[in-house]
């Protein structure tokens, strides 16, 4: 069977055996997907299997990661400097050698191919058609203002979403918003809501787990029951986030993490890089309860543009976003240029938040909660 297939699938780290134990030496075209999280050593095998190469990716999405921690996801660099941290004699993982082969564990090559190929061998696909408009204004920031909707698809598509918050100084979220950011800075009662060892925050997990029940009540009452569930995602750049918003699931809906109306899928946003749902709820995680002036690390996970850019992307209808506005807000993000070398610092939370004013598209905990109990 196999020796007759013209057309096969497999992983860029599989075994070569896999390919010549089956006959299958050699192919007219190979296409690699999602080429941005390749290193060129695991290019090597496809690459070599082909006459004509189709690399398909953005480099402005996740780069190669290595491990994926309970606290964090770490990148080849992260790892050399842990080690040169630990002051272990016995490793090869030194800042000397990522320097000699940074390009063989990094994303920088497929973005070096594609500035320097001609014109004739590249194409840059702007037009979008997974989220709509309001969402994709969050995640132009990352692309210099360059991706635009398909006017007559976004015309036909229905992005109802069936969801209303309405708090007693405005409407939340309705039929026609589609976007909504809940600050963390503080809880329901008032309090900081601090994160817990840097990769956990109690108060963004209850919030999201009440958040759950309400959207399940109001899909029921769309029709949506358990053979025909509506699809909610929710993301967190940490492992042990996801874990503690599973336990809050599990203390506000009779133990269970399953809805009936709703089928809701909790991981960390590289197990969601490819991914898509109508509804996506993002957990930010960080707030250390210090001023806006503190300076922070610009390795933190809500720090990487990377990370923020694919988190915020996932979502089609709706976007709700729980994050310490206090923690963000004069954050500065590094952003690689679109189409030349080099980067430059900009601070994309204000901008982003600047905005959000405007639209009344952000709430504190409280107003959030208070809108969840009146609906």
């Amino acid at each position: 069977y196999t020796q007759n297939c013209n057309l096969v699938a497999i992983s860029c780290n599989e075994n070569e055996r896999t390919l010549t134990n089956a006959g299958l030496d050699g192919f007219d075209v190979v296409i690699i997907d999602e080429v941005s999280k390749a290193t060129p050593l695991e290019l090597l095998l496809p690459l070599m299997r082909a006459r004509k190469a189709i690399l398909v990716g953005d480099h402005r999405q996740l780069p190669p990661l290595f491990q994926e921690s309970q606290d964090a996801s770490a990148t080849f660099e992260d790892m050399v400097n842990e080690e040169e941290d630990s002051q272990s004699q016995d490793t090869l993982l030194t800042k000397e050698n990522f320097k000699r082969y940074e390009k063989m564990v990094t994303a920088s090559l497929f973005k070096e191919l594609f500035e320097k190929a001609p014109d004739i061998l590249r194409e840059r696909l702007t037009v979008q058609f997974r989220m709509h408009p309001d969402i994709m204004k969050m995640i132009n920031y990352f692309y210099e203002g360059q991706l635009e909707c398909c006017e007559k698809t976004e015309k036909e598509k229905d992005r109802r979403h069936h969801i209303n918050l309405k708090s007693k100084y405005n409407d939340l979220v309705t039929e026609d918003k589609h976007l909504l950011w809940v600050d963390t800075s503080y809880d329901e009662k008032g309090m900081p809501a601090l994160e817990t060892d840097g990769s956990t925050n109690p108060t963004e997990a209850r919030l999201i787990a009440q958040t759950l029940v309400h959207i399940n009540e109001q899909m029921r009452q769309k029709g949506y029951n358990s053979k025909n569930q509506y699809k909610v995602g929710v993301v967190s750049f940490y492992q042990a986030q996801c874990r503690t918003i599973r336990e809050a699931i599990r203390k506000v809906n009779q133990g269970q993490t399953r809805f009936d109306a709703i089928d809701v899928e909790v991981n960390t946003v590289i197990r969601y890089q490819g991914k898509e749902k109508p509804i996506i709820l993002i957990s930010l995680v960080r707030n250390d309860g210090k001023s806006k002036e503190h300076r922070r690390s610009s390795n933190a996970n809500v720090a990487r543009f990377e990370f923020i850019n694919v988190a915020m992307s996932r979502a089609q209808n709706l976007l709700m976003v729980f994050g310490a506005r206090n923690m963000l807000e004069m954050r500065d993000i590094i952003l690689p240029k679109m189409d030349s070398q080099g980067s430059e610092k900009k601070k994309i939370y204000q901008d982003i938040f600047n905005r959000l004013d405007c639209m009344a598209q952000i709430c504190s905990a409280k107003e959030f909660v208070q809108a969840c109990e009146n609906r």
